[in-house]
């Protein structure tokens, strides 16, 4: 599996060669108060983007995959990895306390073929930090309001791509439970 988490700034979490000998910087924006600048750092998402696509054949936007008339349809096996691999890659960014807070299906890029499907997460612009979980797990709306954005704790609207953060955090904790 190869989840690749990727903005322009924020804290380093995988970094690749690409073929012009840069480093391809997966990171999370979520350092913008000290907006440092990294190896490889492009400025924008859609120029490491370029290169990522350059580099990996056959990705495709979310969108498009399932958009009519653009490419064959997913089978039932593939779609249950793209969902499975969506759910590992953002309990990755949950684990070290960040939230997306942009879940949106042009957020996400799906690399095949279909018996090694790969996901992407991009769009960090909206990400935030929070603190670590409370002890106290029967506190009311404990986990679901933990991976709401900041926006959301400071009281504005909450947008459709929270809830979908939350579900998925919701169903990568009943995945975490059957585990055990």
């Amino acid at each position: 599996m190869d989840i690749i988490v990727l903005a322009s700034h924020g804290i380093l979490m995988r970094v690749e060669k690409s073929d012009d000998g840069k480093l391809l910087c997966a990171k999370i924006q979520a350092n913008k108060i000290t907006k440092k600048q990294y190896p490889g750092d492009f400025g924008r998402e859609l120029r490491a983007l370029q290169i990522l696509e350059e580099k990996k054949t056959n990705n495709k936007y979310l969108p498009k995959l399932l958009g009519s008339g653009r490419t064959e349809e997913i089978t039932p096996s593939s779609a249950y990895r793209i969902c499975r691999y969506l759910i590992s890659a953002l309990r990755t960014v949950h684990e070290i306390g960040l939230v997306h807070g942009n879940i949106r299906p042009s957020a996400i890029l799906v690399g095949g073929p279909h018996e090694r499907d790969i996901i992407r997460l991009f769009g960090f612009q909206f990400s935030s930090e929070h603190p670590q979980r409370p002890d106290d797990k029967e506190t009311i709306g404990y986990p679901l309001d933990y991976y709401t954005a900041r926006a959301t704790h400071k009281g504005e609207r909450a947008k459709p791509q929270h809830d979908m953060e939350m579900y998925i955090n919701f169903v990568s904790s009943l995945v975490e439970t059957s585990d055990r």
